[in-house]
C-alpha cells in the first residue's frame, strides 16, 4: 500500500479513514462486501391519510373501509383507527373511535364477517368493503340526561383494491424520494 490513507464507506455510508497496515486488503474486502449486499427493499410510497372528525348526526355515504387497527392513546385508552377511501372525492381519510364506539365497531366487524377464520387458523380480513356510516349521540337509558356516542355502519358491498380510485398526488409520501 502507498502512504496515502485509504477511505472507504462503512455500512451507514459514512466515510472513514483506515489506519490499518493492510488497508488495501480491507478496502477491497469492504468493496466486495458492499457489492454483494442486496439492495435495500423499498417500502414504496406511503399514503398519508387525513383525519376526518365526523359530525354527529351526519350520514357519510360511499366510503370504502380499507383497514383498521387498535391504537393506544394517552387521553382515552385504546382507540380504533379506521382507514377509508371517500369514493366520491378519492381522498384517503381516517377516523378514530373510542369509548362505546369501539364496541359498536367490533359488533359491525363480527356481524358482517369482516374477519373470518381461514383454513390455516389465521384470520382473514375481508377488506376493502363499501360502507355508509353515522356517528350519533344517544341518551343513556340508565342515566337520563347523559349522552354517549355511537358508531353505526351499514355494509354496501365488496370492492377490490384494484377498484379503489388512485391516491391523490398530495396524499402520496415517498420515503425513497425524500
Amino acid at each position: 500500500g502507498g502512504d496515502q490513507p485509504i477511505y472507504y464507506y462503512d455500512q451507514d455510508k459514512n466515510f472513514f479513514e483506515n489506519a490499518y497496515e493492510n488497508a488495501d486488503e480491507i478496502a477491497a474486502f469492504m468493496t466486495e462486501l458492499t457489492a454483494n449486499r442486496p439492495a435495500q427493499a423499498s417500502r414504496g410510497p406511503q399514503t398519508r391519510y387525513e383525519v376526518l372528525k365526523p359530525t354527529f348526526g351526519q350520514i357519510y355515504r360511499n366510503y370504502a373501509l380499507v383497514s383498521f387497527n387498535k391504537v393506544d392513546s394517552e387521553l382515552n385508552g385504546e382507540n380504533y383507527c379506521l382507514r377509508m377511501v371517500n369514493l366520491d372525492t378519492d381522498r384517503r381519510e381516517k377516523i378514530y373511535l373510542g369509548g362505546y364506539e369501539r364496541n359498536d365497531f367490533e359488533r359491525f366487524i363480527t356481524q358482517n364477517d369482516i374477519i373470518t377464520d381461514g383454513d390455516d387458523g389465521k384470520k382473514v380480513y375481508n377488506l376493502p368493503v363499501k360502507i355508509d356510516f353515522l356517528r350519533a349521540q344517544e341518551e343513556s337509558k340508565k342515566n337520563p340526561g347523559r349522552k354517549f356516542n355511537t358508531f353505526n355502519a351499514l355494509p354496501r358491498g365488496a370492492i377490490t383494491r384494484e377498484e379503489l380510485p388512485e391516491v391523490p398526488a398530495d396524499q402520496i409520501v415517498d420515503p425513497d424520494a425524500e
